[in-house]
């Protein structure tokens, strides 16, 4: 009844409904689930259960879902499993009628990609300054291990995570690892008035712009960062080693890459 509505949040409330216990949506739970236990032929699970919920659902909003749910998911630590889906969903955009809500889909594809595209490679940080106004010295971490937090001081899990990075910082920079916090609030003043309060042993870079800060930060267009935390894990030889590394999964990670 409600599926077409012309008020947004009728028809989103009645996808939800339609979707919530839908045979092709329990499908896609099972085939993550086996994902998650690396069980053979996943991958081919999850697209088959895409391509069965864009055809058995009303698929505007399906397709609009499945982007959504594959960042999510690649934010929690599993990347293979987002590119299943949206290997799937990118070829399907046509079904999505609203230009305005297909462009922004299309643009969530291509910095899926560009986050993806960093692992194994240099970052670029150039253009960011610290709270002294003075660039950073990326020398100053050449053969450590880096984590590069992006952040913000109104971001709640951003700064619910910083205790476990600070309790790693301190049990393993002897070690060799260091942090860089990038910071991503718009307004200076905001940043200032946090590190007042509360002292990161770390070094806290923004945008050296002051025309492009926060998600327009230059570096963070550059490498496709939309939410945050976005957390980068740089090994000793300068280059990319992991993505989304946080919580538990943090100092393993960071012990296995100063071996």
């Amino acid at each position: 009844m409600f599926e077409n509505s012309s008020d947004p949040n009728l028809a989103n409330a009645a996808w939800q409904l339609l979707a919530d216990q839908h045979p092709s949506t329990n499908a896609m739970r099972a085939a993550i689930d086996s994902a998650l236990k690396g069980e053979p032929d996943a991958t081919e699970a999850i697209k088959k259960a895409c391509s069965d919920m864009i055809e058995s659902l009303p698929p505007e909003r399906t397709v609009a879902f499945l982007v959504g749910q594959s960042v999510n998911i690649e934010y929690s630590g599993q990347p293979q499993i987002a590119q299943a889906m949206l290997d799937v969903v990118s070829g399907q955009l046509d079904k999505v009628k609203g230009e305005k809500v297909r462009q922004q889909l299309q643009k969530t594809l291509d910095n899926f990609k560009l986050r993806q595209a960093i692992v194994g490679k240099e970052l670029p940080l150039s253009g960011l300054v610290g709270t002294d106004g003075k660039p950073i010295d990326m020398a100053a971490y050449a053969g450590k291990v880096v984590l590069v937090d992006f952040w913000a001081t109104w971001c709640q899990p951003c700064l619910q995570e910083l205790p476990n990075v600070q309790k790693t910082y301190e049990a393993l920079k002897e070690k060799g690892f260091e942090v860089i916090g990038v910071n991503m609030d718009e307004n200076a003043a905001d940043l200032e008035k946090f590190l007042q309060q509360q002292k990161l042993p770390w070094a806290t870079v923004r945008s050296g712009d002051a025309a492009k800060v926060g998600f327009n930060t230059p570096i963070a267009q550059e490498i496709g960062v939309e939410a945050i935390p976005f957390v980068i894990l740089i090994g000793k030889d300068g280059k990319v080693a992991k993505l989304h590394t946080r919580g538990e999964l943090l100092q393993p990670a960071v012990e296995e890459l100063l071996k």
